[in-house]
């Protein structure tokens, strides 16, 4: 079942603000002008504030902090942040919000998940994001392709 979010999202970097956080835009900015590198890295702390919509029969809320590092290549690294307790919807809207914006799967840095490998491994798992670390110590995670039967609204893979 899809949620009706509204989101804010903020960037520090002036790029990302610049290009709404959108990998086409910030990559049609970088295009735009023969000075820039044809590879890049844009740095910035982001924060996102998201609210299911009023309406919704179940209420929801949530904020997300984190620093970033967004690449040439549409690959998305989470590099700190603080992680949510207990299992959040915050880094479900985090991976919706940047696939839905044309990046990559966002990845964990390495640091990041070393000494909290069981609580990111749960969001590792549900293909939320992406670890070469969790992938050296658990094993490559099977394909899953994710669809909705159409018959019983159910999600199955």
């Amino acid at each position: 079942m899809a949620l009706d979010l509204i989101i804010e999202i903020n960037f520090s970097d002036v790029t990302m603000v610049e290009g709404r956080g959108n990998y086409k835009n910030i990559k049609r900015i970088f295009n735009e002008d023969p000075l820039n590198p044809e590879t890049w890295m844009l740095e910035s702390h982001m924060t996102i504030m998201w609210q299911t919509e009023p309406e919704a029969p179940l209420p929801m809320s949530g904020f997300f902090e984190a620093n970033i590092h967004a690449f040439s290549n549409g690959d998305i690294t989470i590099m700190s942040c603080a992680l949510p307790q207990g299992v959040s919807r915050d880094i479900e809207v985090f991976s919706s919000w940047a696939q839905f914006n044309h990046w990559n799967r966002p990845k964990l840095s390495n640091d990041l998940v070393e000494g909290q490998i069981v609580q990111w491994k749960h969001y590792w798992d549900t293909y939320l994001v992406d670890s070469d670390l969790l992938e050296r110590k658990f094993g490559e995670r099977e394909a899953n392709q994710f669809s909705i039967d159409s018959d019983n609204q159910d999600m199955s893979n």
